[in-house]
């Protein structure tokens, strides 16, 4: 990649900058020179800025990205300038090419080389070095094995993920980050997997990890601030968006976690001026897209935005039907209930007669929180997911609260992946077996 630093100063020469963004080059490329890597990816990020369609810079951030093994991040912005600033400057995949054999990715080095070598018809500056990268590359005749278990690890993490088996999504993970340690979606996933299974903790562990090992790494610090958010830790999040709102990245998709995690922290100005964004710059959104797009524009008052955006996310998720941002401008009743306990346990106070929440459902609230009142992560995730279920059950179902208790407790260690049997609640609660069982099976039929 250093060759590229001499093939762009000459090509600096001859291709005019305005005044801003040429100062903020050459003083990028003299601090590279002087080996002051972070300095030099300041500056060619605010040349940048200055001069977004001119290719020449982003080649020299993504090589100087790569000096520093960032190596994805490199990637990326010289795919940028392939596919959207100038498609002849072929040298880019060779380079590619290198930040794939770097990150242990043989197959797709191979394949980005290949592509150097039939772009410029064996005859560019760079034919000599791609040649001897592909030779390293066939030396290992399992490398093509060895990516494809890479490719089938992450997907089938993502699956488990999605299918709430986290314990389980958590050994792949593992796997995947002791064989690939630079590849930080699989720390992401593993933090947020943790954190799905109540782990808070970890999860926060993992991603200063991240951020130790791939300093402004802007997935781990979204993950971190929506944690906290969770938490509500309000001043820690408010802190974190403070850092967040001077970040303006290049990437689509940079930009879209950006938006979407301002909008999970009601932080809707900032979520709304980024996703509008990517809506004026062409980008094809998901449901989740729009769904953001659409709650940000409302509480902005941009409502024929927000109309619009709803009727895409009900075009490619019909599910989402009746939960549209202004037929949910009402609070939570269930959320100011779960507070309401959480706070009267603490005073040693009885919640008042008045409360909409049925008796019985906070008899149940109080076995849970006599059992996990040491535990105040597991606590707070039954008793949120008792609040939320509440409504839904008729009062001919709340009669037996020691089953109903039995029952969210089996379910919620069941989510997270820890291991308990019927048997063991049952004994907990002082119930049959086949009460629990039959309480199991009612809520999780909600």
């Amino acid at each position: 990649m250093s060759k590229l630093v001499g093939a762009t100063r000459e090509r600096a020469v001859v291709i005019p900058f305005h005044l801003d963004g040429d100062f903020f080059y050459k003083k990028g490329l003299r601090a590279y020179r002087n080996g002051d890597f972070e300095r030099a990816i300041q500056l060619l990020k605010r040349a940048h800025e200055m001069e977004p369609e001119e290719p020449i810079i982003l080649c020299q951030l993504a090589a100087v990205l790569s000096e520093v093994g960032e190596y994805q991040l490199s990637t990326e912005y010289l795919r940028i300038v392939i596919v959207e600033l100038d498609p002849e400057m072929v040298e880019c995949y060779y380079f590619i090419a290198n930040n794939f054999a770097h990150l242990g990715l043989f197959q797709e080095a191979k394949r980005n080389a290949l592509r150097y070598l039939e772009l410029c018809n064996n005859n560019g500056e760079f034919v000599e070095e791609t040649e001897d990268l592909l030779e390293l590359l066939y030396l290992d005749s399992d490398t093509e094995d060895d990516e494809d278990d890479l490719i089938f690890l992450q997907d089938h993490a993502r699956e488990l993920m999605d299918a709430g088996k986290y314990a389980e999504a958590i050994d792949i993970l593992h796997e995947l980050i002791d064989g690939h340690p630079q590849f930080w979606s699989a720390y992401n996933n593993l933090a947020l997997s943790h954190f799905y299974m109540g782990n808070s903790e970890e999860a926060l562990l993992i991603l200063e990890d991240i951020l130790k090992k791939n300093p402004g790494n802007l997935h781990a610090m979204c993950n971190k601030v929506v944690i906290h958010f969770y938490l509500r830790n309000d001043e820690v999040v408010s802190e974190l968006v403070n850092h967040l709102k001077v970040v303006h990245p290049i990437l689509m998709e940079h930009r879209y976690k950006l938006g979407a995690t301002f909008g999970m922290v009601g932080r809707f100005d900032l979520a709304f001026q980024w996703l509008l964004s990517l809506k004026k710059a062409g980008y094809e959104g998901d449901a989740t897209y729009f769904y953001w797009l659409a709650y940000s524009a409302h509480h902005m008052k941009h409502d024929q935005i927000a109309h619009y955006s709803w009727k895409k996310v009900l075009t490619l998720s019909p599910d989402k039907k009746g939960h549209a941002p202004w037929e949910q401008n009402q609070p939570n009743p269930d959320d100011d209930i779960f507070n309401q306990y959480l706070q009267s346990k603490q005073r040693n106070q009885e919640i008042m007669a008045k409360s909409s929440l049925h008796q019985q459902g906070l008899l149940v609230a109080d076995l849970l929180y006599s059992r996990f009142e040491h535990d105040q992560q597991i606590l707070s995730s039954i008793l949120s997911q008792w609040f939320n279920l509440l409504p839904q059950i008729g009062e001919k179902q709340l009669n037996n609260s020691a089953a109903l208790a039995a029952a969210l407790e089996y379910l919620h260690f069941e989510k997270v992946g820890k291991s308990t049997t019927q048997a063991a609640v049952s004994r907990a609660y002082n119930i049959s077996s086949a009460t629990a069982k039959k309480y199991i099976s009612l809520l999780r039929s909600y």
